[in-house]
Formats: structure tokens, C-alpha cells, sequence
């Protein structure tokens, strides 16, 4: 389980079952993790995890909670330093195509050798968050 990521239930639960008997449940080839004919999940909540296990696993779940409060705080700024850049595009009276009102998004990511001070403005808040 080395080099990845700890699996979220909601988003994979076989792997998040999987990954939680892997780590709290002793196996080996003798005495397999799965059993023929029993599902991740049956083994999953048929195992008397101590509650060390539980706490580890509801201290696992607590930060990828957090993490995605948090990431849901980053796109709610982005979208208002978004909002805040066509806002003062509007008012300086540039030569912005329309289509830049509607989807932004599109123009922060061109590669245009000398991007509007809308475009620079974009990027610029965009680093600073």
C-alpha cells in the first residue's frame, strides 16, 4: 500500500474496504484477506476491528473530510477572484470578446504570447490563492 492514497468510502468502496482489512487484519497466504464467495464489504463488517482500527479509520475519514472542505473553499475563491476579474474587465472597457463573460475559464489557460490585462489579472489572483 505503499505510494497511494488512502481510498475515500463514498467514492470506492472496494477499494476502501480492501485497503482498511489490509491494514488492521492480519493475513496471509495461509489465511487469506478474502475468502471464495464473500464480498469486501461482508468481510469488512464482519471483522471486530479494535477500536484503535476505528479510531485510525474515523481520523482517516476526519481528513478527507477536511480536504474537501477545503478544496471546496479554494474553487468558491477562485470563482469570486473570476467573478471580481470580468467585473473590473467590464468597467475598464476592453476589448475582451463576449464569450470571455461567459466562460472565463477558457481564456485563463491560453497560451497567447501576450494575453490581455484581464487574462494577467486572472493569473495573478489565481497565484495568490
Amino acid at each position: 500500500m505503499l505510494g497511494c492514497s488512502i481510498p475515500k468510502k463514498d467514492t470506492d468502496s472496494e477499494r476502501y474496504y480492501l485497503f482498511m482489512l489490509a491494514h488492521f487484519m492480519p493475513f496471509s497466504h495461509m489465511n487469506p484477506l478474502q475468502h471464495k464467495g464473500e464480498t469486501l464489504k461482508d468481510m469488512f463488517c464482519q471483522t471486530p476491528f479494535s477500536n484503535h482500527s476505528w479510531s485510525v479509520m474515523n481520523n482517516w475519514n476526519a481528513i478527507h473530510e477536511c480536504k474537501d472542505a477545503q478544496e471546496a473553499e479554494r474553487l468558491k475563491k477562485k470563482d469570486n477572484v473570476l467573478k471580481t476579474s470580468c467585473a473590473f474587465a467590464k468597467e475598464a472597457g476592453t476589448k475582451i470578446p463576449s464569450h470571455y463573460y461567459e466562460h472565463p475559464e477558457d481564456y485563463a489557460t491560453m497560451s497567447d504570447p501576450e494575453p490581455n490585462f484581464a487574462v494577467q489579472y486572472l493569473q495573478i489572483q489565481d497565484s495568490l490563492i
